[in-house]
């Protein structure tokens, strides 16, 4: 999943882009061979290489990065700038109902 976001300043002016990747990494793909997991892991550093060489941020999680959701979403904001952070506000619309309670 990548987004790229034009971060702009008060006027409203496009100032700078930012492309965040994040890669969720199953362990099915890292079974086998040692030699084709090894072209696995291979071609995954040098597809990373390419993106950070751009300017863009990479973020991994694998199966148990997701069962603590603060972590993760922690981890994948640590790629944006803080400004960028303090600025997001929540889609109600997205989020789950609350276990006993809809949504809010």
């Amino acid at each position: 999943m990548t987004w790229h976001i034009g971060l702009r300043d008060n006027a409203g002016d496009e100032r700078s882009r930012l492309s965040v990747h994040a890669e969720f990494d199953g362990r099915v793909k890292y079974l086998g061979d040692s030699t084709a997991s090894s072209d696995v892991v291979v071609a995954e550093k040098l597809r990373e290489d390419a993106i950070r060489a751009t300017g863009g941020a990479v973020r991994r999680f694998v199966y148990d990065d997701l069962r603590d959701e603060e972590a993760a979403f922690g981890h994948l904001c640590s790629a944006f700038p803080r400004s960028f952070i303090a600025r997001l506000k929540p889609r109600w619309a997205l989020m789950p109902p609350l276990e006993g309670r809809g949504r809010l």
